[in-house]
């Protein structure tokens, strides 16, 4: 009787341990289905994660195209009115390379003794003043031609923020932006006083 009761549990224990070893397959199974499901995923999210960063990039481009479409045409109007002066020459996304340098420069305008150079973004931040400090002293090498000329940075936007604004000034630029309805020099009575 006993042994027919140890035969039974060892039975049992057997059939138990035969759904043990069938359900850690199918756990084992599952989870690498998981995981391949979750590299799946993963990979579609990065692929949608670069699509959108390259649209924004793009968006953004766009974006910095149509600020200078906005600035380029008011100003000649503004250097007239702030500066009296009749610019000459108004380059607008102007390329330029020599030898291994080579820069492309939102807008130029000459005339007289004067060269502005204007950096537009549809936003600005410090660090693109820095930046626009070290683009001018490219343009010096890539236009030897106005060597003899004043050099004027102008950073330029739809909307400069007021700390932009003073950096800018601190740096020796004049700072362009929307003023109630139209474009002008924002800290021009700042730069005049230097």
């Amino acid at each position: 009787m006993q042994e027919v009761e140890l035969e039974r549990k060892v039975d049992r224990l057997e059939l138990a341990l035969e759904r043990l070893a069938h359900e850690v397959e199918e756990t084992s199974r599952s989870v690498r289905l998981l995981s391949m499901e979750t590299r799946a995923l993963e990979n579609e999210m990065r692929s949608f994660k670069d699509e959108m960063n390259r649209r924004w990039g793009d968006l953004a481009n766009r974006l910095g195209t149509l600020v200078e479409d906005i600035v380029a045409p008011a100003f000649p109007e503004v250097i007239r009115r702030r500066f009296n002066l009749e610019l000459e020459d108004v380059m607008v996304r102007r390329k330029r390379r020599r030898g291994e340098l080579r820069e492309e420069f939102d807008l130029i305008g000459a005339g007289d003794d004067k060269v502005f150079v204007v950096e537009v973004k549809s936003r600005y931040k410090a660090s693109d003043v820095d930046q626009f400090s070290e683009k001018l002293e490219r343009f010096k090498l890539l236009f030897p031609e106005y060597e003899e000329k004043e050099i004027i940075g102008v950073v330029a936007s739809l909307y400069l923020d007021e700390g932009v604004v003073r950096y800018a000034t601190g740096k020796g630029y004049y700072a362009m932006g929307m003023k109630g309805d139209y474009m002008d020099i924002l800290n021009f009575d700042e730069m005049r006083g230097r």
